[in-house]
C-alpha cells in the first residue's frame, strides 16, 4: 500500500501529493500510471539530477500536465501549477485500495 498526503507545497498555495517510503520506485510508477490510465498519462520528458539523486518526469495527460519528482530519500511528489489536475489524480488514486490517504495538518 502506498500512503500519501494531499497538501500545500512549501511556501506555496499550490497543492501536491506526497508519497513516503517508496522503496521500489519503478513498481510505484507502474502502479500509479495504471491507476490514472483513464486520463491517458504520457511521459514527455525525463530529467536525472545526478547531483542530488532526483528524477523529474514531466507528464502530459488529457486533464492537464504535471510532474513526478522522485528522490533518493524514498519520497515521491506529484506537482503541478494547475491544482485541478492534482484533484483529478487524487480522486483516481483514492478509489484504488493500493493507495491510502493520510491526514495531517500542514502549515503552508
Amino acid at each position: 500500500m502506498y500512503k500519501y498526503y494531499h497538501r500545500p507545497g512549501y511556501r506555496s498555495g499550490e497543492l501536491l501529493l506526497q508519497f513516503s517510503h517508496i522503496k521500489d520506485k519503478r513498481k510505484f510508477v507502474d502502479s500509479f500510471f495504471d491507476t490514472i490510465s483513464i486520463i491517458n498519462p504520457r511521459i514527455v520528458k525525463q530529467e536525472d539530477f545526478w547531483m542530488n539523486d532526483e528524477i523529474l518526469l514531466s507528464i502530459a495527460s488529457d486533464k492537464g500536465d504535471f510532474e513526478i519528482s522522485i528522490d533518493t530519500y524514498d519520497l515521491v511528489f506529484i506537482l503541478s501549477k494547475d491544482t485541478s489536475i492534482i484533484h483529478v489524480i487524487e480522486s483516481l488514486i483514492a478509489a484504488n485500495p493500493l493507495f491510502a490517504k493520510e491526514e495531517k495538518e500542514f502549515i503552508p
